[in-house]
């Protein structure tokens, strides 16, 4: 008579079977193997081996198509090619996967954004929040989402739920700033631009979107000295320097604007 098989043995085989249906059938080797294709691919991101990552990544795909990780990869390299499209169809596979990672819905609001689609980014962004509503950035994103679109008192909420869940993220603080900017608040921006820089004091798009909002209330001389800093920090960014050569063309002071177009 056959010997009844452990309760112990028996969950152990649930649990394989369990995992093997969950690769759809793949042998470790082939589970391995795409991982290994999407390790590799990564690597090659950070090198700026697009091309090549993208090869590996496809590989990653043809193993297992159910990795939602290498469709999210796959539309980070779309992502950078502009390619919003095929980004956003990648990210829709990997949500379709695995539809309760908020990093998923995040990312695809991003290409939603890029694409100009801002209807369905911020339902992305809707959807990441309710899912992890502590990360500060699903709530910085959406932010400048209705910043774009004109949403003021949303995006101001939005940053500042941001800034309290992460008080010590420069970006956010940027962010506001910029939001109260495209509303013509730029008493409320420079305490903003302030506090970003006294956290970041080497970022010189801090000091020159300060510098544009003292500008804009006629603090000349506020105004010069944040966008001297600027070009101090950036020497090879040509903006900064034309935008100050007009500061002091406005000015009057033509020799001061001429030496400025020259450096």
């Amino acid at each position: 008579m056959r010997k009844p098989l452990s309760l112990n043995l028996l969950i152990l085989i649930c649990l394989m079977l369990v995992s093997v249906f969950a690769c759809g059938g793949l042998s470790q080797s082939q589970i391995d193997a795409s991982r290994n294709h999407v390790a590799t691919a990564l690597i090659l991101i950070d090198q700026g081996e697009l091309t090549q990552a993208l090869a590996d990544l496809d590989s990653a795909i043809s193993i297992d198509p159910e990795y939602s990780d290498a469709y999210v990869n796959r539309g980070r390299i779309r992502l950078l090619l502009r390619e919003y499209d095929q980004a956003i169809s990648d990210y829709s596979t990997a949500i379709s996967i695995s539809n309760d990672n908020a990093s998923y819905y995040g990312y695809r609001g991003e290409a939603y954004t890029r694409l100009g689609a801002y209807k369905e980014a911020i339902l992305d962004y809707n959807e990441a929040i309710r899912i992890d509503p502590l990360n500060p950035m699903h709530f910085a994103d959406r932010g400048a989402v209705f910043t774009k679109i004109g949403g003021y008192r949303k995006s101001i909420e939005d940053f500042d739920e941001a800034i309290k869940l992460e008080p010590e993220d420069s970006s956010f603080y940027a962010k506001r700033a910029d939001s109260y900017v495209q509303f013509d608040e730029y008493r409320k921006a420079i305490p903003d631009y302030t506090i970003a820089i006294s956290i970041d004091k080497d970022i010189a798009a801090y000091f020159f979107s300060r510098g544009i909002a003292y500008a804009k209330l006629g603090l000349g001389k506020e105004a010069l000295s944040d966008l001297s800093i600027a070009t101090n920090l950036e020497p090879n960014n040509p903006k900064l320097f034309t935008y100050r050569a007009t500061f002091w063309g406005n000015l009057g002071d033509h020799n001061r604007a001429l030496q400025a177009f020259n450096d």
